[in-house]
């Protein structure tokens, strides 16, 4: 791992969109690249600001990060809440050029500390990329969900 880039987590806000949208493309194009996807419409969701902007069914409330190094823009988060019980990491992303450098990790502890009393996480990764399943997995301490076809996963508090 290279040098810590010294890093700042604070809520994106509107004017934000259009540049974490922008980076957040890039490196889920990159990272499908890399990694070999299999049907280039799967980066459809990655292209647009809906993912910033929706809350999926049964969402009671989302919450959007930008990751902040060196004055710029490095990353991205968004966090859907389903009531008390449960956590989605909808969106969790670190820019290549800054990739390695501990910002995932990083931005995993950043979560774990502003949301101290969530139960129980889940995640769904890029089906691509075995980098995404090994963060998830190895990084962050989530275990493949039952019956999700290898890309769901998730982290209950106290297992």
């Amino acid at each position: 791992m290279r040098d810590a880039l010294p890093l700042t987590f604070a809520p994106a806000a509107e004017a934000d969109i259009p540049a974490l949208t922008r980076l957040m493309a890039a490196t889920f194009a990159a990272d499908y690249r890399q990694h070999g996807g299999g049907d280039p419409r799967q980066l459809a969701p990655y292209t647009s600001d809906e993912l910033f902007h929706s809350w999926p069914f049964g969402c009671t409330d989302a919450d959007r990060y930008k990751i902040v190094g060196a004055d710029q823009i490095v990353g991205g988060m968004v966090i859907w809440q389903f009531g008390a019980a449960e956590y989605v990491v909808g969106l969790l992303f670190v820019a290549p050029p800054h990739q390695n450098r501990g910002v995932g990790r990083r931005a995993w502890q950043f979560l774990e500390r502003a949301y101290p009393d969530a139960p129980r996480w889940t995640v769904a990764t890029t089906p691509w990329s075995d980098r995404n399943r090994h963060f998830y997995g190895q990084t962050c301490g989530f275990a493949p969900l039952a019956g999700a076809a290898g890309v769901e996963y998730e982290r209950v508090r106290g297992a």
